[in-house]
């Protein structure tokens, strides 16, 4: 069996190498005839001030409903077993953290409406960077290369340290689509559109 399994793994490996270095034989063959030495390098980095996605008072009373209802559930430890104990109080923790965190960010939204998000954006002849620190709708990706003055654009997502979050467009918000929830989306379709847009006036403004 350990055999078998090895065999499958390296022949899948094997595989994907195999595919790795045709496409970058295929690409070589015509790419050495075009070889440039004097290209044009830009690169930009900006705090971007992105609208925060607002968390609506409705929002707030229900992650504070939540704790309560997640802490009425912890048993007494001396009339339950130490694993049911333990399991409550993780699953109260984890309810707990994520809630107040959502709380905390309701308590600033109105002095604090914009979130300051680090941008890269580099021109490398005609092909061209941006970095954003969230995981992006694939909307987002597609309103960027779609508008962009280069041949070809990259969006490069999860980039920084400022910790990331998803980015859901305005149907994913209605349709409460995968992670377009209050938890999980510090900033909000709006924010991602002016990302949008700064992004393509950078890539503009290096473009010319």
């Amino acid at each position: 069996l350990t055999v078998t399994l090895y065999n499958k793994v390296m022949g899948e490996r094997y595989d994907i190498g195999q595919r790795i270095c045709d496409a970058i034989r295929e690409v070589y063959s015509w790419a050495r005839k075009d070889i440039q030495t004097d290209v044009k390098i830009c690169h930009q980095v900006a705090d971007l001030p992105l609208q925060r996605r607002r968390i609506s008072d409705e929002e707030k009373q229900w992650c504070e409903d939540n704790i309560r209802q997640m802490q009425a559930q912890i048993p007494d430890p001396d009339q339950s077993t130490p694993e049911e104990y333990r399991v409550a109080l993780s699953r109260y923790n984890s309810v707990k953290g994520r809630n107040e965190r959502a709380i905390g960010r309701y308590e600033v939204q109105d002095e604090q409406p914009t979130v300051p998000v680090h941008t890269h954006v580099v021109r490398i002849g005609q092909i061209a960077f941006a970095t954003t620190r969230f995981e992006l709708y694939m909307d987002y990706m597609h309103r960027v290369q779609a508008r962009s003055p280069f041949m070809q654009t990259f969006v490069i997502q999860l980039a920084g340290d400022e910790g990331g979050s998803y980015l859901p467009t305005e149907k994913g918000k209605q349709n409460k689509g995968y992670s377009a929830s209050l938890f999980c989306n510090v900033i909000g379709p709006e924010g991602g559109q002016q990302w949008v847009e700064n992004v393509l006036q950078t890539l503009n403004e290096m473009a010319d």
